[in-house]
């Protein structure tokens, strides 16, 4: 008979098996107690989180104003739809439900949502500035829109009537790259940055503090509603006021005219822009919420350029509003005095070249007073080679020519005054001839400026030689200091001109307006005392292209104006007659 064995633990295994299960028992307990007693404050703080939802909450960007503190852009509630990827990446129900509602292709707006993913738990942007409908019909489908959330975004609107888009500028979505380099100072994926005009140069001041709201969810992502106690409330940004009139600045951008202008008006005494307009221009409305493809491309492609500021970025040749540079220059160096005659005979010949005077048959002998009037070109052909280039050059960049103005608004250009190292340079040192310093001093050749130069430069003349910033920023009101704040801009003054030069300087101009052979007579008003110079530039690539610079000579009014009209073909019959409507303006509006 077989002997049957079982299975038996000797003492020493008994022992320690009863070891391993201790020890395994111990490790538990220490778990337990490492989990539910050591680190419960930290896992209690990550329970708490995972009971709420955070929303990033733009902060309202300040309000423009004008001088008269009138509203220019101020700012209206809109919707944007996010989504959030961990919780409706999986769901094709609620893509299709969203599908429906915005009548968009179910894969577009995952497209929407891969683009503009910051994160898998953070919330992506599919759709912008939603009308009532739409956000309507987000509320009546909420329950099958788990995921979905509705974002409420300050946008810009304008006053009625302003479309003032080089001056003021827009607001867009910053891009990623703008994010990267500016998430020190706050910005955020979603935020909205200035992107011209004022709304860029001013950002810092017009962008608030974002703030944060933490809303209460349950397990299936539903709003049990905000805690406020931790929530951080946004900071609006500061309000703006402008140098710019309202009324002024309508009526400019109403003289739109079939050729593309530049128009600037302002204070001579200060620098302050009372209104200033390039045209073509653009609406800056379009650009508040989603920019219509069609829109866009129709600004792209028009051939005037609407997008081009040709205030500050605008390079073209001054023509004979550059005469006065030589004036200065020979009248305060004693080349010749004001008495001193010229005959032009409709031309002037040098070697072989012949130069042209506008007027065919010529002036006749004329005095400076008579050349200012006239705008002759022979008498300032013959004026330059006594003045000579250093001289010329010396007066031009006294008078800041060509240099940036360091106006308040974005990407201003500077303009070129040719010197002799310039000439050099571009043409070699025996390259260049005494004929295209004949051509710079009627404003032509080389020479280039932007009408906000010549604002300045207008302002020099009024004022008889102090150096003004033109600026449209005039004070800031401080939204945590609950102060208003002033601007201040640098002021300086040509030194060593004569009251002697200057009275001539004005004579001439209050003649050209006022003489009967004055080429800006269209200017002139029987109530105000208007002085000013016309210029017509020759364009290699089409008509001339016409100025007018002027200013009032009266405590009331101390304003000064310049008006270019690209290929206007002259001055005295493009731009000249713009000016004549502003100071008409001037005298029936008496609240500047």
């Amino acid at each position: 008979m077989a002997q049957s064995h079982e299975n038996t633990l000797t003492p020493v295994q008994y022992y320690i098996l009863i070891g391993i299960t201790i020890i395994l028992f111990g490790i538990l307990l220490f778990r337990i107690y490492d989990l539910q007693i050591r680190k419960y404050s930290d896992f209690s703080s990550e329970a708490v989180k995972n009971m709420y939802r955070k929303y990033n909450v733009p902060a309202p960007r300040g309000i423009i104003y004008d001088r008269y503190n009138r509203p220019l852009v101020y700012n209206q509630s809109n919707y944007d739809l996010e989504v959030y990827p961990f919780e409706i990446r999986q769901s094709e129900h609620t893509w299709e439900v969203l599908s429906e509602i915005l009548h968009i292709p179910a894969e577009t707006l995952k497209e929407r949502m891969e683009k503009n993913m910051n994160g898998y738990y953070r919330p992506s942007k599919i759709a912008s500035s939603l009308d009532f409908r739409t956000v309507s019909l987000i509320h009546e489908y909420q329950l099958e829109l788990s995921g979905v959330t509705l974002t409420s975004r300050p946008t810009r609107q304008y006053a009625q009537g302003v479309q003032a888009g080089h001056l003021l500028g827009y607001t867009a979505e910053i891009d990623k790259n703008s994010i990267e380099l500016l998430s020190n100072q706050g910005y955020r994926p979603g935020d909205y940055i200035g992107v011209k005009g004022v709304e860029k140069s001013y950002e810092k001041e017009l962008k608030g503090i974002n703030g944060t709201r933490y809303v209460r969810i349950n397990a299936y992502g539903m709003d049990f509603g905000e805690d406020f106690s931790k929530s951080i409330p946004v900071v609006p940004g500061n309000d703006l006021y402008l140098t710019i009139n309202k009324d002024l600045q309508n009526y400019v951008e109403s003289l739109a005219d079939t050729l593309p202008f530049s128009v600037t008006v302002l204070d001579y005494t200060n620098g302050e822009i009372l209104a200033m307009t390039s045209q073509p221009g653009f609406d800056p409305a379009i650009f508040s919420g989603i920019v219509e493809m069609d829109d866009w491309l129709a600004l792209l492609n028009d051939p005037c350029k609407p997008l081009i500021n040709r205030t500050v970025q605008g390079l073209y040749p001054p023509g004979s509003i550059f005469k006065l540079i030589a004036v200065v220059a020979a009248l305060e160096d004693y080349v010749i005095s004001p008495s001193k005659e010229y005959h032009c005979s409709g031309s002037y010949r040098l070697g072989r070249r012949v130069y042209k005077c506008w007027k065919e048959a010529g002036h006749g002998a004329l005095d400076l007073y008579g050349a200012i009037e006239n705008s002759c070109n022979v008498y300032f052909y013959n004026l330059i080679q006594d003045v000579g280039l250093e001289r010329w050059h010396r007066y031009g960049r006294a008078f800041r020519v060509g240099t940036l103005t360091g106006i308040d608004i974005p990407e201003e250009k500077a303009g070129i005054l040719p010197d002799k190292r310039y000439l050099d340079e571009k043409y070699g040192r025996n390259g260049w001839t005494v004929g295209m310093l004949l051509n710079m001093v009627i404003g032509q050749g080389d020479v280039l400026v932007t009408p906000i130069d010549m604002a300045r430069y207008t302002c020099l003349l009024a004022s008889r030689g102090k150096i003004i910033t033109p600026h449209v920023g005039r004070a800031i009101y401080d939204k945590k200091e609950e102060k208003l704040r002033m601007l201040s801009f640098p002021e300086d003054s040509v030194q060593g001109v004569h009251d002697r030069v200057w009275d001539v300087i004005h004579e001439g101009m209050r003649r050209v307006v006022a003489g009967e052979n004055g080429t800006a007579k269209v200017a002139n008003i029987p109530h105000l005392e208007v002085y000013g110079k016309t210029g017509t530039a020759q364009n290699p690539h089409g008509e001339a292209h016409g100025w007018f610079i002027g200013f009032v000579k009266d405590i009331q009014f101390p304003y000064a104006i310049v008006v270019f009209v690209e290929n206007g073909k002259s001055g005295s019959g493009s731009a000249a007659p713009m000016a004549r409507k502003i100071f008409d303006y001037f005298w029936k509006v008496s609240a500047f």
